[in-house]
């Protein structure tokens, strides 16, 4: 690591970095040809520092092998905390610059080099699609396998690379989530291609713009792998239910099942949202069926599970809902969680992780 001296502090701001810079080892003779969207165009810092952002991503084309990069990797580390010395932490627009620029380095290297996820023409497109890479690696921060989501991503950059420009954060929330919704044996479940093209098919109307959803919340329709056939037929009945909650009652509750301990009536049919419309189930079931419905419409939703006071287990759902306005958004949790039971708490599966949170 560079060794910082409070002389550093002193030095214009300019004179600083180009000291730094000098010290990490980072060439600056004739730039690269600019990446799109890593110009100091985009780059809303302070005018000295502009040029040392686009030096940045220079180097990120230039150094490309896993030795060059992970050498680039710590002489980024070398500028970021120089960078921090000079004082200039009224903008984290250039530490915002370096910490992706050394993420690259590291995915970049997965993709360059002789991992699982090896695939250098991904490497060579993300390079060429800055805003892509920047939400792909900032969200591999957050899941347990980085390798896996990168492959799932190269699956769908490889089956419709307009369409993951077009749905950035679409594409991301299906390259790092999990399938993790309830479900038994699904008849002709849908891969994950497949999904992600019945969420981008200009045909469809969907009760959000999915352009504009971002990741973190659009992995809660990338969960799922209901087949289009049966998300089709819970777009016919429900387009026009102003409220999803009460999806959730639709499904009859199968009373022999619980009363009696008989198989439940789904037991005997394909496990499908109409079946399950024809002939109930029990509250797992319900909140299945409400939160797919759901999914199928573009709206975010997940199963909630939860103890009540008498220490019976249960299960409801929750949606997503954004004011008309667009101003306010929240989770709409009530469907099925019966205040008799006193569930104070509910828990959903993170999709990214698979790692139980709070509702």
């Amino acid at each position: 690591m560079l060794t910082l001296h409070r002389p550093i502090r002193k030095l214009p701001p300019a004179v600083a970095i180009l000291s730094v810079l000098a010290v990490a080892g980072l060439a600056i003779a004739a730039p690269a040809a600019k990446l799109e969207g890593d110009s100091i165009a985009r780059f809303a810092g302070p005018r000295e520092e502009q040029w040392l952002v686009q030096a940045v991503y220079d180097e990120l084309r230039l150094n490309t092998g896993p030795e060059k990069r992970k050498a680039l990797s710590k002489r980024l580390q070398d500028i970021a905390m120089a960078w921090l010395a000079t004082g200039r932490t009224d903008t984290f627009d250039t530490g915002d610059e370096l910490v992706h620029a050394m993420r690259a380095c590291t995915y970049l290297t997965e993709l360059e080099g002789e991992s699982l996820a090896s695939n250098p023409k991904l490497a060579q497109w993300l390079l060429d699609h800055a805003e892509v890479r920047r939400l792909l690696f900032r969200s591999l921060a957050e899941v347990d396998s980085p390798e896996t989501a990168l492959n799932q991503f190269a699956e769908l950059q490889a089956a419709a690379p307009e369409k993951v420009l077009e749905y950035p954060n679409l594409a991301i929330a299906f390259a790092t989530a999990k399938k993790l919704h309830y479900n038994r044996q699904q008849p002709k479940a849908a891969t994950m291609v497949e999904s992600f093209n019945y969420y981008t098919d200009a045909k469809r109307q969907f009760r959000y713009d999915l352009k504009k959803m971002p990741y973190e919340l659009s992995r809660y329709l990338a969960d799922t792998r209901l087949n289009i056939a049966e998300r089709d037929w819970a777009v016919r009945k429900y387009f026009r239910a102003p409220d999803l909650g009460p999806a959730y009652f639709d499904v009859k509750y199968d009373t022999d099942y619980y009363m009696k301990k008989v198989p439940k009536k789904i037991d005997a049919l394909d496990f499908t949202l109409p079946n399950l419309f024809k002939v109930g189930g029990v509250c797992i079931e319900q909140a299945y069926y409400a939160s797919e419905v759901a999914k199928a419409l573009g709206v975010p939703a997940t199963i909630v599970y939860g103890k009540g006071e008498s220490g019976i287990g249960h299960a409801w759902f929750t949606y997503f809902q954004l004011n008309p306005a667009g101003t306010s958004a929240s989770w709409a949790g009530g469907a099925g969680r019966y205040q008799s039971q006193l569930y104070f708490t509910g828990n959903v599966y993170n999709p990214a992780t698979g790692e139980q949170i709070l509702d």
